[in-house]
């Protein structure tokens, strides 16, 4: 077992990341080191009546611009041949960015 990621996508309203759409990328170091790196978010998101703002090893969740996501998934696809980037980046890809307050990418690791 490794470190895996997770990804939210979120519109952040204040203080609150509202939760639209995750994917679950498993374990691929190429793209969770490069989202670790990230700033940690401002914003927190629930599940349930739990108020999340850690990963599950207790590390901040990391803020990435939608942009700088599909980057980072688009450089580790030059590389590796991992059948969850093309589906991540086509949801990543659909988003206009125009129609949201300001949606972001959170790295929560698992």
């Amino acid at each position: 077992m490794g470190y895996e990621s997770r990804l939210y996508v979120v519109d952040k309203l204040g203080d609150y990341g509202e939760v639209i759409a995750v994917f679950n990328l498993c374990k691929v170091p190429s793209v969770a080191n490069k989202m670790k790196i990230y700033p940690p978010t401002n914003v927190y998101i629930c599940s349930g009546d739990t108020e999340i703002t850690t990963d599950c090893y207790g590390k901040p969740l990391t803020e990435i611009p939608i942009k700088d996501a599909i980057s980072i998934i688009e450089d580790a696809a030059i590389n590796e041949s991992y059948r969850r980037f093309a589906p991540c980046l086509n949801m990543l890809k659909g988003f206009e960015l125009n129609r949201w307050h300001d949606l972001v990418v959170l790295h929560y690791g698992y």
